[in-house]
């Protein structure tokens, strides 16, 4: 199997050579059993969504082919990997939905980095992602790393209505267990409050959200996006256009009924 993940990898252009990463996952393939099928689905996953891109759009699959084969650490790989699961998968929902159209890449730097048209209405995702390179101290330190995540992107053009700003914490997440806290519970503490983020935030919605590998209703074992919560704009209400593919793709947020007007996702 390791060599048939880097043959493939190479068909697509991929260098493993130059990704400590993916040379790394392709070796933990060897790993016991039970851990086999989630490395072999990391793989997949990329190769799978590169393949769908290459076909949909080949100036956008040339971009993430030199980025990857560019990335010189960690956050810049899982960044990259990132827009490419969120790009495939947008282009499965432009194949399902008659409503969505005309996904593309947006502009780097003016618009955000996946735009589309959505019951006629133009919205954007703007994607980041966090990690840590040891492990966190408390509460505060997860706090602060996703604040400044925010208002890094915060002040650009696309940061409007139309567009959310969706944030991978999946590494995050995996830190705070050794907090005792949940990511639910550190924002919820004074420290978020003091802040006044939600006051400030120019996203129609921003969204903390997870990666995990699970089994679905037919048995078979792959990876989803799994929202933790959504911090919507108090200034300005969110293009209604926004809000209802987040709730289609989502599939649907509940107000947590606190003070903070978050939303937290109804299956978690």
């Amino acid at each position: 199997m390791q060599q048939k993940i880097t043959r493939v990898y190479t068909e697509l252009g991929i260098d493993v050579r130059k990704s400590s990463i993916i040379e790394k996952y392709i070796q933990l393939i060897k790993e016991p059993e039970s851990e086999i099928e989630d490395f072999e689905l990391f793989h997949w996953d990329l190769i799978l969504g590169l393949s769908e891109i290459k076909d949909f759009d080949y100036n956008s699959f040339k971009r993430y082919q030199s980025n990857i084969n560019n990335s010189k650490d960690n956050l810049t790989f899982w960044g990259e990997r990132y827009e490419v699961i969120w790009h495939y998968k947008l282009i499965k929902a432009l194949n399902h939905y008659s409503y969505i159209t005309d996904l593309k890449r947006g502009k780097d730097g003016l618009e955000s980095d996946l735009i589309f048209n959505f019951n006629n209405s133009n919205i954007g995702i703007e994607l980041t992602t966090l990690k840590f390179q040891s492990g966190l101290k408390n509460a505060e330190e997860i706090l602060m790393k996703i604040y400044k995540s925010i208002f890094k992107k915060n002040s650009k053009p696309y940061a409007n209505k139309n567009s959310a700003l969706i944030i991978d914490v999946t590494n995050l997440n995996y830190h705070s267990k050794f907090t005792e806290l949940s990511l639910k519970d550190i924002l919820k503490t004074n420290i978020f409050e003091t802040k006044n983020l939600i006051d400030k935030i120019n996203f129609g919605m921003v969204i903390l959200c997870q990666s995990e590998y699970r089994i679905n209703e037919k048995g078979n074992r792959g990876q989803y996006l799994k929202p933790v919560l959504a911090i919507p704009n108090r200034k300005i209400s969110i293009n209604i256009e926004l809000s209802k593919f987040l709730n289609l793709f989502f599939n649907n947020f509940k107000d947590s009924g606190d003070d903070y007007i978050v939303h937290y996702h109804k299956n978690i």
